[in-house]
């Protein structure tokens, strides 16, 4: 003879907290390490020079980024093997003081300001402050069955749950004038990041440098690569940029 409830109360309870986890929030979670490995864009793409008050640049590109040695799993160097797209704009704030957004078509989304400090002749340097944010939300499925001996059961409810890396940058800049139309650049920087889960939160310490060219005066292109190293989980990258830009 069959029993009633053929799966006792602990089965039942293993299978709801396995039901917990969807599939998209494990995706979400896998993604959200596998970009935490390395930085979801670390370009520059900028030389020392702030704008003067009142004027406007705007620019278009994109960039690949490479993994570089044995450190990180394999999901953090396929995920950051991808390529992506960004747009950013600057605006000239003071004499001296300039402050930009930026939005990678990752999702991510960073702001900053630039401090110029020294102008002399065709050598410019500057500092400034970044703040970078990611957001990834996923869901995950609470079981609405019933814990009795009953069979009936009603639909997993799905709730939302967010993850997040917060970047806080600190770079210096450095560029030098060749001529109107043609500059060369290197910005090396310190990167606090923040990782948070619906369970837990670490700080990373990543460090690199990006280094370029500037052609075009009003209007151009950026010619970049970038390389940054993660100190976390002994991983460095390798990323390349191009963007095209024009001010007013």
């Amino acid at each position: 003879m069959v029993p009633a409830n053929p799966c006792p109360h602990s089965c039942r309870a293993r299978v709801a907290r396995l039901r917990r986890i969807s599939p998209r929030r494990t995706l979400a979670m896998a993604v959200l390490a596998a970009l935490a490995g390395g930085c979801v864009n670390a370009s520059t793409l900028q030389t020392a020079r702030v704008l003067p008050p009142g004027d406007m640049m705007v620019l278009a590109g994109g960039g690949i980024t490479k993994p570089l040695g044995g450190g990180g799993d394999a999901l953090t160097k396929v995920m950051g093997s991808l390529p992506y797209g960004e747009v950013a704009a600057r605006y000239g704030f003071i004499d001296g003081l300039d402050v930009g957004a930026r939005v990678t078509l990752l999702g991510t989304g960073s702001l900053d300001a630039k401090y110029q400090f020294l102008d002399r002749g065709p050598l410019a340097l500057a500092t400034g402050l970044q703040f970078g944010y990611l957001t990834i939300s996923s869901g995950s499925s609470e079981d609405t069955s019933g814990t009795g001996t009953g069979t009936s059961s009603e639909p997993a409810a799905e709730t939302k749950k967010e993850s997040g890396i917060i970047d806080l940058v600190i770079p210096v800049y450095a560029s030098y004038d060749l001529g109107t139309h043609l500059a060369v650049y290197a910005s090396p920087r310190y990167l606090l990041r923040y990782i948070s889960t619906p369970t837990t939160g670490s700080a990373a310490h990543l460090a690199g440098t990006s280094a370029g060219i500037r052609l075009g005066d009003g209007a151009g292109l950026f010619l970049e690569t970038t390389f940054l190293q993660d100190f976390s989980n002994s991983v460095s990258f390798l990323q390349v940029n191009a963007a095209i830009y024009w001010s007013r």
